[in-house]
């Protein structure tokens, strides 16, 4: 025989009992996945004020901010410019020559979504706070409400960041180095004062730019 019911609990009706749609609970509680474009509600009362350890309204407010802008793909040669100036062809033989052609070129598919996610709630903490040091820091984000952390050591790893070359120095004469830079530019090359607006040969310039561009990860207006 089962226990018996209080008339309190009796009288407590699951939400669908009550008329109220089992998957409206649900998408209150479960903010993803999320039609493209929808703001999160500020009122949803199932969403902490502020955590640490859940997705907060504090990041809801940071996403819906994110939705305003349009996230587009990171470029790193306008193929459609250089072929209005008649460049193309030979800026893409210099890069093919230095190996990176594929790379300026290439399109990476797009997670607009995931990246809102990312930037709304990225954070670097510390184990001790007080104590902020390199080898105790983490890059901590939320995709899809789950909380993720990686360290930043971990992260040096995956991206291939080194610091095995940092101490590595050219001779302070070097004469092949002041020979390119004549042949490419109007004066002898110094790299405290070097300028790409000195270089003449217009593929060449925009070749420099474009390995800046490409080292930087910086877009190309």
């Amino acid at each position: 025989m089962g226990p018996r019911q209080t008339k309190m609990a009796s009288r407590i009706k699951p939400p669908h009992a009550r008329g109220e749609p089992e998957d409206d609970i649900i998408s209150l509680t479960h903010l993803w996945p999320r039609e493209e474009g929808t703001e999160i509600s500020l009122t949803n009362p199932y969403i902490p004020a502020s955590s640490e350890e859940r997705w907060d309204k504090e990041a809801s407010r940071h996403y819906n901010s994110l939705l305003k802008i349009n996230i587009l793909p990171t470029r790193f040669v306008d193929a459609g410019a250089l072929n209005d100036l008649g460049l193309h062809e030979d800026l893409h033989a210099v890069l093919h020559v230095l190996g990176i052609a594929d790379l300026c070129h290439i399109t990476h598919p797009l997670y607009p979504d995931l990246v809102r996610q990312v930037l709304a709630t990225a954070e670097l903490t510390f184990k001790r706070p007080g104590f902020p040091i390199f080898e105790e820091a983490s890059f901590t984000f939320f995709t899809s409400g789950v909380k993720h952390s990686i360290s930043l050591e971990k992260m040096t790893e995956i991206y291939e960041i080194s610091e095995e070359y940092t101490k590595t120095s050219f001779p302070r004469k070097f004469p092949p180095e002041q020979a390119f830079g004549k042949f490419i530019a109007s004066e002898d090359f110094k790299s405290r004062s070097a300028s790409q607006s000195h270089i003449r040969n217009p593929v060449m310039w925009i070749a420099a730019k474009v390995m800046c561009n490409l080292l930087f990860s910086k877009d190309q207006p």
